[in-house]
């Protein structure tokens, strides 16, 4: 829609303009019915979905009218007009022309049924075309039009033939029929994604099957897979790991608030060996550890071993504030904190007044007056800078060479900083204010460029002062604490800025870092190193030791894990939220928690002896199509559910929780391979 409508008279971006249009329609759809179904805007929403589909269902006569009802739909989605609406009901035939049109000479014109040819196209294109990439929307146009004479069950079915041309399909729930989304920050086009297993991945096939309604029948008829329960009690589990963890020396069932433990994302109370009556603050920061001023503060927090408390408060993107904290900060916003009772927000005023008020706990920075002042204040306006030029580039997607030069340049500059006073950190040998402050933006900065940009900042050898920099704070217990993954990152930056602009070469890191790829996130995992891809990780890994990890938060956590999980083949919440992982009010299937307990004993034990000692034991899981036994299917959607939640460092450090997804995506493979 962003494309002038003299830009779309010309035959040769004809196809592009269309494509674009119907995508745009379709991400408006998406957007209505998840996060635009809010109570007072739910008839909006119904409106814009039932158009849409509409639409894509009725496809036949004049591609004007189609890109005119598009841009309606996509640019007055909020406010959405009736009339667009009822011109597309009274002219059901709105897109007969478009497979000759939208080709513009490349392929024939669809023959036989053209209607189910323009719909595939349409909906591939919706779903496959990031923003501003005509190729790769034309690319899935052609890839689908190939077998269009056969109509669109053949045509899915011919894609699904040629994995060269993978392309992000839309998931829906079986059980509840509304999308969920994934990826939702693409800018331009709402990205509805699947993930690997029985979504991540999924074909073109099934995908159409649920919106067009074919391909059901076929389902009926196939026998379900089952599986026996096989894998030990939660109590012999239990049993296993602590053995285990005695034997390595770690205990990961050790108190998070312990006085003198390390930094825990779980902690409440933070003494650091003194008397409680020492605490004077009180941190409020979000559940999920996404927050990046938050974890500033939490860092600095940590480093000068202040004693605090912590209560944790929802971000807008995944979930309501309580009404006290409102009471306090009506603005809502994170981080806060209480000294002495006193109310303070805004991150930097609440890091100034903890260096002003705390001068004994470790200084972390010159005082005022000192020679070295003005360059940590200079450094300060220079982090400014740089968040200034990653976000300018990660959220957009017009003038991208320009916006990437920009930042490189910013870059170099920062890296120069770095050395300036012999490194590692900013300020010379130890780290200051000027490192916690640039921490969270350098840290989402290196995960989301790679991401959505193709861009490495890190382990690509041009900034050799980052790279030591990174390695200095990853030996640090406090960050190491705080630090999530790229992953995470990725999933949780766009509902907190409004979006980020995928490229075409983003997407092959992308599908590597989401393990849609077919190889990451899948057993055996390569190392982890300062220069190990997709993501570094200079403390590396220790397989043993991080599945044990794994598996000792599962065992203690088991009820809650097995319920949450079952949210993947339940129902979404009634109030939806913008975060696409995110689904407080989500309606578990409790109807198989036995099912789901079941395979996830046998993930547990697997992290706990290994897949091959596991396969040859008395507990390696049996799948078959007897009737017997319990249903895989939503034990599949359970697992594919709790893969993509896992949180770092909410939930585990970043080795752990690579573990654990491939070891989940292990458990989807066995079910999925009869």
């Amino acid at each position: 829609p962003q494309t002038s409508r003299n830009r779309a008279r010309s035959s040769s971006h004809r196809s592009v303009y269309i494509a674009r249009s119907v995508a745009n329609a379709a991400a408006a759809a998406a957007a209505a019915s998840r996060s635009l179904a809010s109570r007072r805007r739910q008839p909006r929403a119904r409106t814009a979905a039932a158009a849409m589909f509409n639409m894509l269902k009725g496809i036949g006569g004049g591609h004007e009218d189609a890109m005119n009802a598009a841009l309606k739909i996509h640019k007055r989605r909020e406010t959405y007009s009736k009339e667009a609406e009822e011109q597309i009901k009274a002219r059901p035939g709105i897109l007969a022309s478009a497979p000759h049109e939208a080709y513009c000479g490349t392929l024939q014109p669809a023959a036989g049924n053209p209607a189910a040819a323009a719909a595939a196209a349409a909906a591939a294109a919706a779903v496959a075309a990031p923003p501003n990439s005509p190729t790769r929307a034309e690319h899935s146009m052609r890839a689908l039009s190939a077998a269009a004479p056969k109509g669109l069950k053949t045509a899915a079915a011919v894609h699904r033939r040629a994995p060269a041309t993978p392309l992000a399909v839309p998931t829906t729930s079986h059980a509840a029929g509304a999308p969920v989304a994934r990826h939702a920050g693409r800018r331009g086009v709402a990205t509805s994604t699947a993930g690997s297993g029985a979504n991540r991945g999924r074909t073109v096939t099934s995908a159409l099957g649920d919106m067009f309604g074919f391909g059901k029948s076929n389902a009926a008829t196939k026998p379900a897979a089952t599986f026996s329960d096989s894998a030990p009690s939660w109590e012999a589990l239990e049993q296993m790991a602590k053995a285990k963890m005695d034997e390595l020396g770690v205990n990961f069932w050790a108190d998070p608030n312990d006085p003198n433990g390390p930094t825990h994302p779980l902690a409440l109370k933070r003494t650091f060996g003194q008397p409680e009556s020492a605490v004077r603050i009180k941190l409020y920061r979000d559940h999920a550890a996404w927050c990046p001023y938050c974890q500033k503060v939490w860092l600095q927090l940590e480093e000068k071993r202040i004693p605090y408390v912590i209560e944790k408060i929802n971000m807008r993107c995944y979930g309501d504030k309580p009404p006290a904290f409102m009471a306090k900060v009506p603005g809502g916003l994170l981080p806060v904190i209480e000294i002495d009772g006193q109310v303070v927000t805004e991150s930097s005023v609440i890091m100034n007044l903890l260096e002003e008020a705390f001068p004994n706990h470790k200084p972390l920075m010159p005082p005022a007056g000192d020679p070295q002042r003005p360059r940590a204040d200079l450094l300060m306006r220079l982090e400014r800078q740089f968040f200034s030029d990653w976000l300018s580039w990660l959220c957009n997607s017009w003038d991208d060479a320009g916006r990437r030069a920009k930042f490189e340049r910013t870059m170099d500059i920062v890296c120069n900083e770095m050395e300036a006073a012999g490194g590692p950190f900013f300020m010379g040998k130890d780290i200051s204010l000027v490192d916690i402050t640039f921490t969270p933006m350098l840290e989402r900065a290196v995960a989301s460029l790679a991401y959505y940009k193709g861009f490495y900042c890190r382990g690509n050898g041009r900034w050799p002062a980052l790279e030591r920099w990174f390695d200095a704070m990853e030996q640090r217990a406090s960050y190491i604490g705080t630090k999530s993954d790229f992953f995470t990152h990725c999933m949780d930056l766009p509902p907190q800025m409004g979006g980020c602009s995928m490229t075409s070469a983003g997407e092959p890191i992308a599908a590597q870092l989401d393990g849609t790829d077919g190889r990451h996130w899948r057993l055996p995992l390569a190392p982890l190193s300062s220069t190990s891809m997709p993501e570094p990780y200079s403390p590396g890994d220790q397989p043993e030791l991080d599945r044990l990890e794994a598996a000792a938060k599962m065992i203690k956590n088991h009820g809650p894990v097995v319920r949450f999980a079952l949210r993947g083949p339940g129902k979404p919440g009634p109030r939806p939220v913008s975060a696409p992982l995110s689904d407080p009010t989500a309606v578990p299937d409790l109807q198989h928690t036995g099912a789901m307990d079941a395979a996830l004993r046998s993930v547990v034990h697997a992290l706990l002896v290994g897949v091959d000692a596991q396969a040859v034991s008395e507990h390696a899981m049996q799948v078959s199509s007897t009737a017997s036994g319990h249903p895989a299917e939503p034990v599949v959607a359970g697992a594919e559910y709790l893969r993509d939640r896992v949180g770092v460092p909410r939930d585990m450090r970043f080795p752990a929780a690579r573990q654990l997804r491939a070891h989940l995506n292990h458990l989807i493979d066995q079910l999925q391979a009869s």
